[in-house]
């Protein structure tokens, strides 16, 4: 019997909020995004959660317009660190340049990361095509996009083989003999290559987990490649079901074809999730949906003129009109809402029709009512079990 699939969730955080005026709502600090305590209290909580990861994306430049937002980033090593003292079991993951840093300094960061959070470490590994960044290096134009990623990989190349030069079992500390690291464990890497001559070995002994986990996230034929021959999970968001499935064969062939095994490679899809909206008071339909798995997608605004709430006491009615006027629409690809909200509907009129049954039995006489209250009712269930199981074929 085939081992069960789980299902990994990291929280990608970004200052106090991915919306560019989540700052102004009147419950947040807009000074939180250089606050450690901040971030300690986020990572606290997803991993109270038992979320997989907490993730920092990062460049060398500002990432966005200081007139309209916090833009102030502090360095995330900075902060997984200071998040590491607080977190037993979460991984920890930043990003980093190979474009705009050097690799010894790069494995030493993230070695040292994984040392003091005791083996819980993540690189995601980029190679920075904003133009802004370029400009704080010396580039009147950023490298293209082939020399880059020519660059990544032997960059990746240098940072793994530091990594390694320290083997298990380096470090004996035998204090009686005087002998703390075994010598003939300890390797120098002696690369020569285009980008980097790097002699070795590094100066942080081998880390928890051997090396820390590398992320990637680009989903171009070249960051493919480099993600098969390296990555052991994908960032990734594709537009539709279609691409996100044609994106998904790609890279795990690609995985197999360097000679590694694909399972061993994670693909983690982009979500945003939504709180609150037309699933407020339909308890049953916002567990339906979180079973299935699927996603949402609205093709229209995210909220009805003036309204943008179900209260739980309107009603199953009230929840139809709401989601058609919100224009959700279902594909097989997208989520069960519709059919969620179709159940819904069926058993308005199902209700409806179980009001016309009982005014039609008084017509008939006291003997003949109990019998055409039962037909009635056997018909109408009948009828509902029917859409019913029609709608979740159909949405499923």
């Amino acid at each position: 019997m085939p081992e069960p699939r789980q299902l990994h969730l990291n929280a990608f955080l970004m200052s106090v909020g991915h919306h560019e005026a989540a700052w102004r709502l009147p419950e947040s600090d807009p000074f939180a995004n250089t606050e450690v305590s901040h971030y300690q209290e986020l990572a606290r909580v997803a991993e109270r959660g038992l979320l997989d990861s907490v993730f920092f994306a990062d460049s060398p430049s500002l990432m966005s317009n200081p007139a309209r937002r916090p833009a102030e980033a502090v360095d995330p090593v900075i902060l997984l660190a200071a998040m590491s003292a607080v977190t037993e079991r979460i991984g920890l993951i930043a990003t980093a340049s190979t474009t705009y840093d050097e690799p010894y300094n790069v494995a030493r960061r993230f070695a040292s990361l994984d040392t003091i959070s005791h083996g819980r470490a993540g690189w995601n590994v980029v190679t920075s095509a904003a133009e802004d960044a370029g400009a704080n290096f010396g580039y009147d134009t950023i490298p293209g996009h082939a020399t880059r990623y020519a660059r990544a990989q032997e960059f990746l190349e240098v940072v793994t083989g530091l990594w390694a030069g320290w083997e298990p079992g380096a470090v004996v500390a035998d204090k009686a003999a005087g002998v703390y690291a075994d010598p003939s464990k300890v390797h120098t890497l002696d690369h020569r290559g285009e980008h980097f001559a790097v002699r070795g070995p590094l100066n942080v002994g081998r880390s928890p987990q051997g090396s820390p986990v590398l992320v990637q996230a680009g989903s171009s034929p070249a960051g493919i490649a480099l993600a098969a021959r390296f990555a052991e999970a994908v960032f990734t968001a594709q537009r539709s079901l279609e691409d996100g499935q044609a994106f998904y064969r790609e890279l795990k062939s690609a995985t197999a074809r360097v000679g590694r095994n694909p399972e061993h490679l994670k693909v983690l899809p982009g979500i945003v999730p939504i709180l609150g909206g037309v699933c407020v008071g339909l308890a049953g339909a916002v567990q339906f949906t979180r079973w299935k798995g699927h996603q949402l997608e609205c093709c229209g605004e995210l909220s009805a003129p003036g309204r943008n709430t179900i209260a739980a006491g309107d009603g199953a009615g009230a929840a139809w009109r709401h989601g058609l006027s919100l224009g959700v629409r279902c594909a097989r690809c997208c989520g069960n809402l519709m059919a969620i909200l179709l159940v819904v509907g069926v058993m308005d009129l199902a209700a409806m029709a179980v009001v016309t049954i009982g005014i039609t039995a008084e017509r008939f006489a006291p003997g003949d009512r109990r019998l055409v209250r039962r037909i009635g009712a056997v018909a109408v269930g009948a009828g509902v079990v029917m859409l019913v199981r029609a709608v979740v074929q159909r949405f499923s």
